[in-house]
C-alpha cells in the first residue's frame, strides 16, 4: 500500500508540473507571437511611410526631369536669336 501511494503522489506530482511547465510556455508562446504581431505592425506601417517617401521621390525626379527637358528646349530656340544679335552687334 506504501508503494501504490508513494507512486500515486510522484505521478500526481509529474502531471501537475507537466502541467504547470505547460501552462507557463503556452503563455510565454501567446505573449512571443503578441510581440511578434506588434513588430510586423510596426514594420508593415514603416515600409507604408518609405513607401510614400519613395513616391513623391519619383514625382519630384519626374519633374525635375521635365523642368531640364523644357529648360533645354529654351536654350535651344534663343541660340539662333543670339547669334542674330551677337551678329547685328558686330556690323557696323
Amino acid at each position: 500500500m506504501g508503494i501504490l501511494m508513494s507512486l500515486a503522489w510522484s505521478l500526481s506530482g509529474v502531471l501537475v508540473g507537466w502541467g504547470v511547465t505547460s501552462l507557463r510556455a503556452s503563455m510565454a508562446f501567446a505573449r512571443s507571437r503578441e510581440q511578434m504581431s506588434h513588430e510586423i505592425r510596426l514594420w508593415q506601417e514603416e515600409a507604408q511611410r518609405y513607401k510614400a517617401v519613395a513616391d513623391q521621390v519619383s514625382q519630384e525626379k519626374k519633374a525635375w526631369a521635365e523642368g531640364i527637358k523644357q529648360g533645354r528646349e529654351e536654350v535651344i530656340s534663343l541660340v539662333p536669336l543670339l547669334l542674330l544679335a551677337q551678329r547685328k552687334d558686330v556690323t557696323p
